[in-house]
Formats: C-alpha cells, structure tokens, sequence
C-alpha cells in the first residue's frame, strides 16, 4: 500500500476513534488514539472493541489489568498468542493505555447478590465445583472459573448460568467420537490439528485420539454443561462470588485417580524409566536414563517429531515427562503441558512478570517438581507456584521472598515427601542466600536455613566486620535427598562479592564447606545456626558430596589454596521430624 494513503488511513481512524469517544480527550488520550489507530486497529478495529484481535474496550483483561501491565504487553507482546511486541515507550504506551480505558463503558453493575451465600452453593448445592475451579479447589472438567469475574460481567455470568447453551464459546465445545475399534468417547474439546484431536470426558481423563481412528465424529451444538435448578435469588449468590470470591480458603489435597505421582514414586524412579520425574532424573541426583532403546548403534538415526516455541530465548529447562505428559518451563516462568508424543499443548501457563533485577540472576527457569497431582514451580520475582497438573489452573502462588531486594528463583524446586525446597539466587547483589521448606498442598513455608553463619553461631567470625549481612551463598541449584538417612543435600555458592576478599577476610562459611543441621523439634521458622557442623569438603561437580569429615578450618583453607577462590559447595541438611 502507498506509505501516504496509509497514514491518511490511520488519520481517518484515529479522528473516528476519537469522535466515538464519550469522554473529554487529553493530549495523553490524543497520542494514544493516534498511535492505537497506527499499531492496533488492524488486529482490534478501529475502535477497539475487537476484530482478528479481542474486544479492548471491556475493562476485562486476561494479561494483567493494570496499567504497567498493559503497557508492558504492547511494549514486549504476550507469549504463546499472536500479540506482538512495539518498539514504543512506556510513556506511549501507556498513552495507548488511557486512550483504551477512555473508551471503558463508565456504569457500574449492580451486584445484588450475596458472596458468602454464593460460595457454599458453588461448593454444595448448586455442584459447580464438580465441575469447575474455583481458586484451587473444585473439578477438573470444565474451565477455571477463578479470574470470570474479571472477565465477564455480571450479565454475562447469569446468562451463562441459567442458559448454558446461549453462551457457549468456541473454546468451550464438546464432540461426540465413536472410534474404529467401538469405543465411544465424549468429551470438552480442548484443541486439535491435522493428525489428533484432545477431548477431557466428564471423568476428567484426557484423551489424545488419532484422527486417523475416528469412525464417526459429531460436534456437540448444546453446552456440555447442565442446567442447575437454582432460584433466581441463588443464581445472583452465585454471581456475586463470581465477581466477589474473597480471600481463598487454604488449599487442600486433590488428588487425580488417573494422574498422582507419590513420594514413593519418586523414591523409586528408577523403576519407571519411561518416565523423567525429578529434575535429576531421581532423588539422587544421578540424571541418567535407564531406557535401553537408544544405543551407540542407533543414536545417529535419531530425527526431530515435533518442535514447541516458548516465546523467549536462554531456555534452561529440563523437562518432566509423568505417563505420556512432558511439564515444560519457559525463561519467564511460562509453562505447559504437551503431548510427548505429538508435542501438541493441552494447557498452557502464563505469568506476568514485574520488573525483576536482571543484574541480579539469569532470566531463565529449569524447570517444574511434581508431587500428587500438582506440579510446583519457583519463579524469577521469588514466587512458589502451584498449578494442577492435568489443567495448569493455579492451586497456590505465595512469596518466597521480596524480589525488590534483587533475590530470584531460577532452578527446579526439589520435592520430597509432604515438602517442596527451594533456595535462591543471592551471589550479585550484596544478600545472603537461604534454603526453604514449604507445605506441598497448601503452601505454608515450614523453615528456613539461611547458607551464611548468622548471629549465635560460631562460625559468624569466619566473616571480618559485618560482611557476612551481604554474603552470598546463593542456593540457585537444585539439591538433592536420600530418603534412607532423610538428608537433604543442597549445593551453596560464592561468598559475595565474587573477587574482592578484601572486605569480607576469614573462611566465609557457610560457602566453600559442607553443614549438616539437624532441625530443633519445635521451631517452625528454622534451623538453629548452633546446630550446624562442618561435615566435608564440597564437590566441583554437580554430585552429592562424600562424608569425609574435615575440621572447619582445613575445609576452607585447603579449598581457597586450590582453586583461588570458593566454588559451589555442597550444603546438607537433616530433615528428621519435619
């Protein structure tokens, strides 16, 4: 097209957008309609309210709904959709923004409704938790329901109660399927290409189909889900915690009878060489396959299947592989759950990120736990992150710690039996680094051991002045557990700062050393820091370290004289009693 009639065209539309708008225009409002009318139009329309892209006039956003959020989606694109990024400033693009909540309809619903009655029903007698999530609890079979408030208005919610077949989306479709072989299988479509088609049936099993097996297929027109008998009173209840839902109660224990990978499991993995279910492989760390039929003979005849894109570089991740499912991480704490065998996407997680301290860490993920039916994945603003392992929908998301001060998680948390650890990066930017026990089903953090010696502890002298408040000691690599003794095995890195030993003079324990810490009986915060001693020397390599025992002293001395300077060393922890 010719470069002027194009910019007559966006002039066109940006006065259009603007003559259609009730409000007053600012300059600010001004910019943004031009620069939307330039940029956006083409995918959301001219004036915004939805074309090839969605309606951005709802005030019901999927990818965070305030204005850094926003702006940050038109500035970087939204991972795994067709939105894209542009080379704007934050200052345009949050013009974008107040030009787009400009165009937001101004009444307010009326929500008659009483929340608190509207959850017991949801969870009793209207049986929609049967069904659907609702802040990690409920069923597995239909969508989570925990952001719909956000995303529908109150019409729409009643309307899709009382007349499921009137508001029936097209992610939202079920299908009949009788294969060759006679068996029958209906089911919510959750997606399809050339070759297979995925339904989920009502007892929340997957199914990966090949087309080529399909006898007969017929597309459900009428919503899978019933019409419940509810007063017209109880459908308002209902809406109203749909827009109002409050706190979340704790999470509780929901295991899928077809999908539940016990402690006992991953004691044994390598009776299940088919699958991969620790970040290592097993619980001691060997990261080796016993699957035979790759040999030396065949190895060169391997060929790429299937190829999925995770929308970002520096991809660290291992992945998981739970009967016939791989749990991939992707460098900014997205995620998903593909068909192993055709690579195909059966959910998919996003998270939006805040502004974390790049200087401080690597921008990657290497990957997720999983324990029972959930998996378990720290994130790069210092998040432990929950999701279902059949849908992705979020069970818990606590914080770890604040990710102003620099701290971020980039490594596999470690799950072991009732607990998932975690440590944290903390080598770059003058903190200390810790390691983390948190509940596997509802969250709450059990204790914390930090890596460098604190105040009551001996070993505190083995930092001059007060250096050890900003020593390092990151806990950034996953650790390992042997579940005979119930030891935890967790690697510690470099004292901080990296080269200057000027400021922080001594052995700098607890880096370039292994502890061993037996946790008292009754604190729930921690480890006492006396209880540690020195067991051995660390190991270079990525392995659990031998129990040599060696003096405090020699430890570190003797490593400083062969490498120069402290290496990742190795960290155990007892985990008796917890």
């Amino acid at each position: 097209m010719n470069p002027l009639r194009l910019f007559r065209a966006a002039l066109l539309c940006s006065g259009l957008a603007l003559a259609q708008s009730p409000h007053p225009a600012s300059p600010e409002i001004q910019a943004g309609a031009r620069l939307f009318a330039k940029s956006c139009a083409p995918c959301h329309g001219e004036n915004a309210k939805g074309g090839r892209g969605p309606d951005l006039t709802s005030g019901q956003w999927k990818h965070g709904s305030t204005t850094t959020e926003i702006a940050r989606n038109i500035r970087d694109g939204i991972p795994g959709t067709q939105m894209p990024g542009f080379p704007v400033s934050d200052a345009d693009a949050q013009s974008v923004v107040a030009w787009l909540r400009s165009q937001q309809p101004k009444s307010q619903e009326m929500i008659t409704g009483n929340p608190a009655t509207g959850r017991e029903i949801f969870f009793g007698a209207g049986k929609c938790s049967g069904c659907h999530m609702m802040q990690g609890h409920g069923g597995r079979f239909g969508p989570d329901l925990t952001q719909a408030g956000l995303q529908r208005s109150a019409g729409y919610l009643r309307t899709a109660v009382t007349q499921p077949d009137a508001k029936t989306p097209k992610e939202l479709r079920g299908a009949e399927v009788r294969l060759r072989s006679g068996q029958s299988v209906t089911g919510l479509i959750l997606g399809e290409d050339t070759f297979s088609l995925y339904l989920r049936d009502r007892s929340e099993k997957l199914h990966s189909i090949s087309k080529a097996d399909i006898a007969n297929r017929k597309d459900l027109q009428n919503s899978l889900m019933p019409v419940i008998p509810l007063s017209a009173r109880q459908v308002n209840d209902v809406v109203a915690f749909l827009k109002q839902p409050g706190v979340p109660p704790a999470p509780e224990a929901s295991v899928a009878p077809d999908f539940n990978v016990t402690f006992q499991r991953l004691r044994n993995a390598a009776e299940e060489p088919q699958n991969w279910l620790t970040y290592w492989g097993d619980l001691q760390g060997t990261h080796y396959s016993r699957l035979r039929s790759i040999t030396p003979s065949n190895v060169s005849r391997l060929v790429p299947k299937w190829t999925f894109q995770f929308g970002a570089s520096n991809v660290e991740t291992t992945p998981l592989v739970v009967d016939g499912l791989m749990f991939v991480t992707g460098p900014l704490n997205n995620a998903a759950a593909l068909d192993a065998k055709t690579g195909f996407s059966v959910w998919r997680y996003r998270r939006t990120l805040p502004a974390v301290h790049k200087e401080c860490t690597v921008m990657t993920n290497r990957g997720f736990a999983v324990l029972g039916s959930q998996l378990y994945m720290a994130t790069l603003d210092t998040h432990l992150v929950s999701l279902d392992a059949k849908t992705g929908n979020v069970i818990f998301d606590v914080e770890v710690d604040d990710y102003r001060k620099g701290f971020s998680i980039t490594h596999a948390p470690l799950a072991i039996d009732g607990k998932i650890i975690v440590g944290v990066t903390a080598g770059e930017c003058a903190l200390t680094g810790f390691i983390d026990a948190y509940d596997a089903v509802t969250g709450k953090r059990l204790w914390r051991v930090w890596s460098i010696a604190q105040p009551g502890d001996k070993a505190l002298s083995t930092w001059s002045g007060k250096s050890a408040e900003f020593g390092g000691g990151p806990t950034w690599m996953t650790g390992t557990y042997d579940a005979s003794t119930d030891t935890l095995f967790w690697t510690t890195g470099n004292p901080s700062p990296d080269y200057d030993g000027s400021v922080r003079l001594g052995d700098n324990l607890y880096t370039a050393a292994c502890s061993r810490s037996t946790p008292p009986q009754d604190d729930a915060s921690g480890f006492s820091s006396s209880r540690h001693t020195i067991r051995t020397t660390g190991m270079q390599t990525r392995r659990p370290c031998s129990l040599t025992p060696i003096s405090v002293e020699n430890a570190a001395s003797s490593l400083s004289r062969r490498i120069g300077m402290p290496s990742t060393m190795c960290w155990i922890a007892r985990m008796v009693n917890f």
